[in-house]
């Protein structure tokens, strides 16, 4: 049934295109193949256009999967860098506050303890290069030893230089510890004398108690570790992919960006604006509110996860008894978040990219239809031509022109219709004509058609537009008149038709006269059918032609 019904739409469809290009061939000049020629050319780029958007569509998203994938490749990657460079400190810690030398010095702090632990300390900062600064405290906060890097020289400072940090957060922090947590701070700038250090030194502060051997406290180990080598690390994975990694920490500060001029606006006043959340506000809220994930508004994308130093068990940050933090000290949350970003300018410039390929499909896709269009077109006007050519042969004679027998009945029944509905007469006429066949035997058959020819050119000079003239056989008309207003009419028009037919025809290979019988049948005297009507008209033909010899018209609606 739906077969049926999507057959009989097609049909219907292309009836009403075919007609409605035919009328616009005919007001516009303009040949019917021109036409469908620009229908097929609209049809093809539409279709060009649908599929260039579907492929733009799969490689701008597969572009944005693999950046995606690859940001959360390299977020993992950083993190895990980070992870391992916290378990070698917690080793080095570890090592440091149980070491022989320190328990001893811890023990007794002479000065030959003190050269040994110096000497061992500084040992050890040259050998591992990541630490800034190795601090040992005392119990009230002064510094006992400090070993510092100068160009990555490790240098002991001189006992005159020693400082007291028991008013520093860290040393704060670490004092109220259990014995075997280490204290990590935020990963901040690093100070002298409560001023940032230039050029900037990012430095993550890892705090232990040190205890002599009969487990009293008795100071601080700090060890400074120096975040450089590891923000560097981030900078150059940048470069890979179009990915940008950053880091930032709570509070929506740049730690590291590829651009060092937007990190640490936290702690430099000019560069307070530098913080996503007032860049991109939008980007910030999406990011703050889950530990990890991914953000993409229009052509920006995010891909974080949230990494806390305190992540170790042993890792552990206590406010027990300690007072509030000076405004020059950071915050003490040790929360970062690895950022990947895919720049908007990267995605802007694939897009152009990919849009420019799309045009240049969709132009070569235009010049490459042509042929083909035309050739459809021109298939299509010339099957169209075909049935329009089957269709006339199917309802007009290919001699005469006038319509055939079955278009005739049709009309017919179409007129009777309009007859009883606005109570009209209308009429058939039969005519039938005289020695036809020895005329058409005698001079040919090409001088026969020449003259049904021209009868039936008489004819339809004699009627008006709205009647039809249809030749119904060898030698048969009929004439369907329509909109009569009285039987008389009839009767006059076919004297009229009768003597046009009687006058010589002209012939190519010579003139002719011949004459023609008729019969008359009129709605709704004579039938209410069209087969009843053409039965009464061909029957009264046939009596004129025996009573009234040829030519016979004198009983016409008698």
């Amino acid at each position: 049934m739906i077969f049926c019904l999507l057959k009989v739409s097609q049909f219907m469809v292309r009836g009403i295109v075919v007609r409605l290009l035919k009328k616009l061939s005919r007001i516009v000049k303009i040949p019917l193949k021109w036409y469908v020629f620009a229908g097929m050319m609209v049809l093809s780029f539409l279709l060009s256009m649908l599929v260039v958007t579907v492929n733009y569509k799969a490689q701008v998203a597969e572009f944005m999967s693999h950046a995606d994938i690859l940001a959360v490749a390299e977020v993992k990657l950083q993190e895990t860098i980070l992870e391992r460079e916290m378990d070698f400190i917690t080793g080095d810690l570890r090592y440091l506050s149980q070491f022989s030398v320190m328990t001893q010095f811890v023990d007794n702090q002479d000065d030959e303890n003190l050269d040994r632990i110096k000497s061992a300390l500084l040992i050890f900062a040259s050998e591992r290069k990541i630490y800034d600064q190795i601090r040992l405290l005392s119990s009230d906060g002064q510094e006992l030893i400090r070993v510092e890097c100068f160009n990555r020289v490790p240098v002991i400072i001189p006992s005159t230089e020693l400082q007291d940090k028991s008013g520093s957060y860290y040393f704060k922090h670490a004092m109220t510890l259990r014995r075997g947590r280490i204290y990590v701070s935020p990963l901040d700038l690093n100070r002298e004398g409560g001023v940032i250090e230039y050029p900037l030194m990012p430095t993550i502060r890892f705090a232990m108690g040190i205890y002599d051997s009969n487990s009293q406290h008795q100071g601080v180990l700090v060890l400074n570790y120096n975040a450089k080598s590891y923000l560097k690390i981030l900078r150059e994975a940048s470069d890979v992919d179009h990915v940008q990694l950053m880091l930032l920490n709570s509070d929506g500060y740049w730690l590291s960006h590829p651009d060092p001029e937007y990190e640490w606006g936290h702690l430099i006043i000019q560069r307070a604006d530098k913080k996503l959340s007032k860049i991109d506000p939008q980007g910030w809220q999406a990011i703050s509110e889950k530990k990890s994930g991914h953000y993409q508004l229009q052509n920006r994308s995010y891909t974080f996860n949230t990494f806390d130093l305190k992540r170790v068990p042993d890792f552990v940050q206590s406010t027990q008894g300690v007072s509030t933090l000076g405004n020059n000290e950071p915050a003490e949350s040790t929360v970062m978040r690895h950022i990947a970003m895919l720049p908007e300018s990267d995605v802007i410039a694939f897009k152009k990219r990919k849009l420019y390929q799309q045009v240049l499909i969709v132009v070569v896709w235009a010049f490459v239809s042509i042929l083909p269009c035309w050739g459809l077109a021109f298939f299509f006007e010339s099957r169209q031509s075909v049935r329009e050519k089957l269709s006339r042969r199917a309802y007009y004679d290919a001699v005469t022109g006038l319509v055939s027998k079955e278009l005739f009945s049709d009309r017919c029944d179409h007129a009777l219709k309009l007859a009883r509905r606005q109570s009209n007469i209308c009429a058939v006429i039969y005519i039938d004509l005289d020695d036809f066949k020895s005329i058409n035997d005698s001079m040919g058959h090409s001088a026969g058609d020449e003259l049904l020819t021209n009868v039936a050119g008489r004819m339809k000079n004699c009627v008006r537009d709205s009647d039809t003239v249809a030749r119904m056989g060898c030698d048969e008309f009929a004439i369907l008149l329509m909109d009569l207003d009285d039987k008389s009419m009839v009767l006059l028009l076919a004297e009229k038709i009768n003597s046009r037919i009687c006058d010589t025809f002209h012939l190519a290979s010579g003139c002719v006269k011949i004459g023609a019988s008729f019969g008359v049948a009129i709605y709704p005297d004579d039938g209410d059918s069209v087969k009843r009507l053409l039965e009464v008209a061909d029957e009264q033909m046939y009596t004129n032609k025996k009573e009234k010899g040829k030519n016979g018209v004198l009983s016409i609606g008698a």
